[in-house]
């Protein structure tokens, strides 16, 4: 490898989003009636982001890398700014979106105690010319996305 840039993630949401993740079970959750059970006190770190801010920003850091000398490296957290618990996630999809859930104490394999730094991943979409996401409004446009296709 000449160049190298990693991206770090926390969570991606969007079409193909796998049944058993969070985002897919609280929005299932609000047209079923099922009980969403949240582990680890919802206290996990889960930062959700748009899978198409994701790929706007994989298109532009690749165009990037291709322009640098070899030997360039970069490490990138890909996560929202503003931290979001799994908690704080689904408190929030149920004020879209009312379904039943419910929070324990233990059950998480890999509990997430940290948010990602975000400072030169602003930097550069400020290069490019991008925001991040309204978190709020994103989780809304993808509910009602996925009602859409009847998921």
């Amino acid at each position: 490898l000449e160049r190298l840039w990693i991206h770090r993630l926390m969570y991606t949401f969007g079409p193909d989003e796998k049944p058993r993740r969070l985002l897919a079970r609280c929005i299932r959750a609000s047209q079923d009636g099922s009980m969403v059970t949240i582990a680890g006190n919802g206290r996990s770190f889960l930062n959700p982001i748009p899978v198409t801010f994701l790929a706007l920003v994989l298109e532009r850091s690749s165009m990037q890398l291709a322009q640098q000398p070899p030997g360039y490296m970069e490490v990138t957290n890909i996560n929202h700014p503003e931290p979001w618990t799994v908690l704080e996630v689904a408190e929030h999809l149920c004020t879209i979106g009312s379904f039943d859930y419910k929070v324990v104490a233990g059950g998480e394999r890999w509990p997430v105690t940290f948010h990602g730094r975000v400072d030169k991943l602003s930097a550069w979409l400020d290069r490019w010319g991008i925001g991040f996401p309204d978190v709020r409004r994103s989780l809304a446009k993808y509910r009602e996305e996925v009602l859409g296709r009847g998921e």
